[in-house]
Protein backbone atom coordinates (compact mmCIF):
# COMPACT_ATOMS: atom_id res chain seq x y z
CA UNK A 1 0.00 0.00 0.00
CA UNK A 2 1.33 3.39 -1.03
CA UNK A 3 1.42 5.69 1.91
CA UNK A 4 0.95 9.42 1.85
CA UNK A 5 4.66 9.92 2.64
CA UNK A 6 5.63 7.85 -0.40
CA UNK A 7 3.26 9.81 -2.61
CA UNK A 8 4.84 13.04 -1.45
CA UNK A 9 8.33 11.60 -2.12
CA UNK A 10 7.28 10.50 -5.63
CA UNK A 11 5.84 13.92 -6.24
CA UNK A 12 9.11 15.68 -5.37
CA UNK A 13 11.16 13.16 -7.39
CA UNK A 14 8.91 13.69 -10.39
CA UNK A 15 9.26 17.47 -10.10
CA UNK A 16 13.04 17.07 -10.09
CA UNK A 17 13.23 14.57 -12.95
CA UNK A 18 10.55 16.13 -15.18
CA UNK A 19 12.53 19.31 -16.08
CA UNK A 20 15.59 17.16 -16.79
CA UNK A 21 13.61 14.94 -19.16
CA UNK A 22 12.08 18.02 -20.78
CA UNK A 23 15.53 19.60 -21.25
CA UNK A 24 16.88 16.39 -22.77
CA UNK A 25 13.91 16.34 -25.15
CA UNK A 26 14.51 19.96 -26.14
CA UNK A 27 18.24 19.31 -26.72
CA UNK A 28 17.45 16.19 -28.75
CA UNK A 29 14.94 18.11 -30.88
CA UNK A 30 17.51 20.87 -31.34
CA UNK A 31 20.13 18.31 -32.42
CA UNK A 32 17.74 16.75 -34.93
CA UNK A 33 16.85 20.20 -36.29
CA UNK A 34 20.50 21.16 -36.71
CA UNK A 35 21.27 17.83 -38.37
CA UNK A 36 18.31 18.25 -40.72
CA UNK A 37 19.40 21.78 -41.62
CA UNK A 38 22.90 20.53 -42.32
CA UNK A 39 21.57 17.79 -44.57
CA UNK A 40 19.39 20.30 -46.38
CA UNK A 41 22.40 22.59 -46.81
CA UNK A 42 24.51 19.70 -48.14
CA UNK A 43 21.77 18.73 -50.59
CA UNK A 44 21.45 22.33 -51.68
CA UNK A 45 25.20 22.70 -52.22
CA UNK A 46 25.32 19.37 -54.09
CA UNK A 47 22.45 20.45 -56.33
CA UNK A 48 24.34 23.65 -57.18
CA UNK A 49 27.83 22.13 -57.44
CA UNK A 50 29.57 22.36 -60.83
CA UNK A 51 32.49 20.18 -61.88
CA UNK A 52 34.73 21.35 -64.71
CA UNK A 53 37.43 19.49 -66.59
CA UNK A 54 38.82 19.39 -70.12
CA UNK A 55 37.68 16.52 -72.26
CA UNK A 56 40.54 14.03 -72.22
CA UNK A 57 42.40 13.72 -75.52
CA UNK A 58 44.80 15.48 -77.88
CA UNK A 59 44.06 18.67 -79.80
CA UNK A 60 46.18 20.48 -82.44
CA UNK A 61 45.88 24.22 -82.98
CA UNK A 62 47.33 26.56 -85.59
CA UNK A 63 49.52 29.41 -84.37
CA UNK A 64 50.81 32.64 -85.87
CA UNK A 65 53.83 34.78 -85.10
CA UNK A 66 53.33 38.49 -84.51
CA UNK A 67 55.86 41.12 -83.47
CA UNK A 68 53.95 42.71 -80.60
CA UNK A 69 56.87 42.84 -78.16
CA UNK A 70 55.81 43.27 -74.55
CA UNK A 71 52.08 43.51 -75.29
CA UNK A 72 49.82 40.57 -74.47
CA UNK A 73 46.08 40.00 -75.08
CA UNK A 74 44.05 40.38 -71.89
CA UNK A 75 46.67 42.31 -69.90
CA UNK A 76 46.88 46.04 -69.27
CA UNK A 77 49.77 47.45 -71.38
CA UNK A 78 51.42 49.31 -68.47
CA UNK A 79 51.35 46.21 -66.27
CA UNK A 80 52.68 43.75 -68.82
CA UNK A 81 55.40 46.12 -70.05
CA UNK A 82 56.68 46.41 -66.47
CA UNK A 83 56.52 42.63 -66.00
CA UNK A 84 58.26 41.78 -69.27
CA UNK A 85 60.78 44.62 -69.36
CA UNK A 86 63.57 42.29 -70.59
CA UNK A 87 61.69 41.32 -73.76
CA UNK A 88 62.65 43.28 -76.90
CA UNK A 89 60.06 45.74 -78.18
CA UNK A 90 59.82 43.97 -81.55
CA UNK A 91 59.93 40.42 -80.18
CA UNK A 92 57.79 37.71 -81.72
CA UNK A 93 54.76 36.47 -79.79
CA UNK A 94 53.15 33.08 -80.41
CA UNK A 95 49.41 33.63 -80.73
CA UNK A 96 46.45 31.44 -81.59
CA UNK A 97 45.23 31.81 -85.16
CA UNK A 98 41.77 32.97 -84.13
CA UNK A 99 38.92 33.21 -86.62
CA UNK A 100 35.21 33.98 -86.46
CA UNK A 101 32.90 30.97 -86.78
CA UNK A 102 29.50 30.74 -88.47
CA UNK A 103 27.89 31.24 -85.06
CA UNK A 104 29.56 34.67 -84.74
CA UNK A 105 31.91 33.44 -82.05
CA UNK A 106 35.63 32.61 -82.13
CA UNK A 107 37.29 29.24 -82.58
CA UNK A 108 38.40 28.19 -79.12
CA UNK A 109 40.84 25.45 -78.19
CA UNK A 110 40.10 22.32 -76.14
CA UNK A 111 36.75 21.30 -74.68
CA UNK A 112 36.23 22.51 -71.12
CA UNK A 113 32.96 20.91 -70.00
CA UNK A 114 30.77 21.29 -66.92
CA UNK A 115 29.96 17.77 -65.74
CA UNK A 116 28.32 18.95 -62.51
CA UNK A 117 24.76 19.72 -61.41
CA UNK A 118 25.03 23.50 -61.13
CA UNK A 119 26.20 26.45 -63.19
CA UNK A 120 29.86 27.46 -62.87
CA UNK A 121 30.72 31.15 -62.52
CA UNK A 122 33.98 33.14 -62.78
CA UNK A 123 35.69 30.41 -64.77
CA UNK A 124 39.40 30.78 -65.48
CA UNK A 125 42.41 28.51 -65.89
CA UNK A 126 46.00 28.69 -64.67
CA UNK A 127 48.73 26.92 -66.64
CA UNK A 128 51.38 25.44 -64.32
CA UNK A 129 54.54 24.25 -66.13
CA UNK A 130 56.45 21.53 -64.27
CA UNK A 131 58.96 20.33 -66.88
CA UNK A 132 60.06 22.30 -69.97
CA UNK A 133 62.16 21.17 -72.92
CA UNK A 134 64.23 23.97 -74.55
CA UNK A 135 65.62 22.73 -77.85
CA UNK A 136 65.37 19.16 -76.53
CA UNK A 137 67.14 19.99 -73.25
CA UNK A 138 64.99 19.18 -70.23
CA UNK A 139 64.50 21.61 -67.32
CA UNK A 140 62.46 21.22 -64.14
CA UNK A 141 60.52 24.38 -63.20
CA UNK A 142 61.04 24.77 -59.46
CA UNK A 143 59.38 27.15 -57.01
CA UNK A 144 61.93 29.90 -57.64
CA UNK A 145 61.47 29.67 -61.40
CA UNK A 146 57.69 29.91 -60.95
CA UNK A 147 58.21 33.38 -59.45
CA UNK A 148 59.56 34.71 -62.76
CA UNK A 149 57.04 36.79 -64.76
CA UNK A 150 56.94 34.38 -67.72
CA UNK A 151 56.16 31.38 -65.50
CA UNK A 152 54.21 32.92 -62.61
CA UNK A 153 50.67 31.86 -61.79
CA UNK A 154 49.40 35.42 -62.07
CA UNK A 155 50.61 35.89 -65.63
CA UNK A 156 49.53 32.40 -66.72
CA UNK A 157 45.96 32.70 -65.47
CA UNK A 158 43.57 33.28 -68.35
CA UNK A 159 39.84 33.59 -68.83
CA UNK A 160 38.16 31.07 -71.09
CA UNK A 161 35.66 32.15 -73.74
CA UNK A 162 32.59 31.65 -71.52
CA UNK A 163 33.26 32.41 -67.86
CA UNK A 164 29.71 31.31 -66.93
CA UNK A 165 29.10 27.67 -67.79
CA UNK A 166 25.77 25.86 -67.22
CA UNK A 167 25.64 22.07 -66.66
CA UNK A 168 26.51 19.96 -69.72
CA UNK A 169 27.77 23.03 -71.59
CA UNK A 170 31.34 23.53 -72.78
CA UNK A 171 33.73 26.33 -73.62
CA UNK A 172 37.39 26.58 -74.62
CA UNK A 173 40.74 28.33 -74.43
CA UNK A 174 41.26 31.71 -76.09
CA UNK A 175 44.94 32.52 -75.41
CA UNK A 176 48.10 30.54 -74.88
CA UNK A 177 49.85 30.77 -71.51
CA UNK A 178 52.49 33.46 -71.11
CA UNK A 179 55.42 31.04 -71.12
CA UNK A 180 54.39 29.91 -74.62
CA UNK A 181 53.24 33.27 -75.96
CA UNK A 182 56.49 35.04 -75.02
CA UNK A 183 58.87 32.27 -76.10
CA UNK A 184 60.14 34.71 -78.74
CA UNK A 185 63.25 32.63 -79.55
CA UNK A 186 60.98 29.67 -80.36
CA UNK A 187 62.98 27.41 -78.03
CA UNK A 188 60.24 25.49 -76.22
CA UNK A 189 59.53 22.13 -77.82
CA UNK A 190 57.56 20.48 -75.04
CA UNK A 191 55.95 21.26 -71.66
CA UNK A 192 54.55 18.84 -69.08
CA UNK A 193 52.41 20.38 -66.39
CA UNK A 194 48.93 20.75 -65.00
CA UNK A 195 46.01 23.15 -65.16
CA UNK A 196 44.24 24.72 -62.21
CA UNK A 197 40.64 25.18 -63.35
CA UNK A 198 39.00 27.74 -61.05
CA UNK A 199 35.25 28.35 -60.71
CA UNK A 200 32.48 28.90 -58.18
CA UNK A 201 28.84 27.96 -57.75
CA UNK A 202 25.67 30.02 -57.31
CA UNK A 203 26.31 30.18 -53.54
CA UNK A 204 29.83 31.59 -54.10
CA UNK A 205 31.52 28.36 -52.98
CA UNK A 206 34.89 28.17 -54.76
CA UNK A 207 36.22 25.04 -56.49
CA UNK A 208 39.38 23.98 -58.28
CA UNK A 209 40.06 21.08 -60.64
CA UNK A 210 43.64 19.92 -61.20
CA UNK A 211 44.23 18.35 -64.61
CA UNK A 212 47.45 17.23 -66.25
CA UNK A 213 48.49 18.30 -69.76
CA UNK A 214 51.28 17.61 -72.27
CA UNK A 215 52.09 20.41 -74.73
CA UNK A 216 54.18 20.03 -77.90
CA UNK A 217 55.19 22.75 -80.35
CA UNK A 218 55.71 22.35 -84.10
CA UNK A 219 56.96 25.77 -85.19
CA UNK A 220 59.02 24.55 -88.16
CA UNK A 221 56.13 22.86 -89.95
CA UNK A 222 54.62 24.38 -93.07
CA UNK A 223 51.66 25.34 -90.89
CA UNK A 224 53.06 26.07 -87.38
CA UNK A 225 50.99 24.51 -84.62
CA UNK A 226 50.79 23.51 -80.98
CA UNK A 227 49.41 20.17 -79.84
CA UNK A 228 48.04 19.72 -76.31
CA UNK A 229 46.92 16.45 -74.75
CA UNK A 230 44.63 16.85 -71.75
CA UNK A 231 45.08 13.93 -69.36
CA UNK A 232 43.38 12.84 -66.13
CA UNK A 233 42.48 14.90 -63.07
CA UNK A 234 43.99 14.53 -59.61
CA UNK A 235 43.05 15.86 -56.18
CA UNK A 236 46.22 17.07 -54.54
CA UNK A 237 49.52 18.44 -55.80
CA UNK A 238 51.26 15.80 -53.70
CA UNK A 239 49.88 13.30 -56.19
CA UNK A 240 51.88 14.90 -59.01
CA UNK A 241 54.96 12.75 -58.54
CA UNK A 242 52.90 9.56 -58.65
CA UNK A 243 51.17 10.43 -61.93
CA UNK A 244 54.14 11.76 -63.89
Amino acid sequence: MVTQEKLITYYYIFNIISPIITSIGILFSFYISIKTLREIKKDRIFSQKPFLMFQVGGYPDKVKFERIGKRSPGFAPAYIEAELKDIPDNAISILRDISITDKKTINTFGVLRNYGNGTAFEVNITWIPKVVWLNEEKFVIDKEKLKEPKYSKKNNTRRVWDNVLPPNESTGIVNWPMFIEKDYNLQITRVDGYLEIHYQDLLNNKYKTLQKYYLFTSYNDEKPSIHVTFSGTFHDIEEWESIT
